[in-house]
């Protein structure tokens, strides 16, 4: 029964090992968007499974001085479509 008990160890000792793989940490402030994943599922790797979107975009706008007249600070965006 000892090697029983050097499985079930060994067994522990992998699904921790496994579990420290699993954890996903961001480097700054953001939130997931385009999850393809359910928990449970297995993934490849490489597969893209959800996309990080950081809390904070900036966004740098070329415009000609004619579209000028109505943008302010603060302004939100005109969607054309």
């Amino acid at each position: 029964m000892a090697w029983l008990h050097a499985l079930y160890e060994a067994s522990v000792k992998q699904a921790q090992l496994n579990l420290g793989y699993a954890k996903i940490r961001a480097s700054e402030a953001a939130s997931v968007a385009n999850t393809t994943v359910e928990l449970g599922n297995h993934v490849q790797s490489g597969q893209v499974s959800f996309s990080i979107v950081p809390d904070i975009v900036c966004i740098t706008g070329n415009f000609k001085e004619t579209q000028l007249t109505d943008i302010r600070p603060g302004s939100a965006r005109h969607d054309p479509g």
